[in-house]
């Protein structure tokens, strides 16, 4: 069985905010999109890993920066 590191396996956390007008919304918004792009780009990483054990190779995954 592959390793993947315990990051790529911790859910992504949203930090809890007070909406108190538009302008928190705005934030509370930002927030969920970043946590939505970070845990996409783990499942990425996750299935590189994967299918690199499949082929029986090493990962050569990039992260994208």
């Amino acid at each position: 069985m592959p390793e993947v590191p315990e990051a790529l396996l911790a859910p992504n956390v949203v930090p809890e905010r007070r909406v108190s007008g538009l302008k928190s919304v705005g934030l509370i918004l930002a927030d969920h999109v970043e946590a939505l792009e970070a845990g996409n780009a783990d499942k990425a990483a996750i299935r590189c890993i994967l299918d690199a054990a499949k082929a029986g190779a090493e990962p050569a995954c990039t992260t994208g920066d």
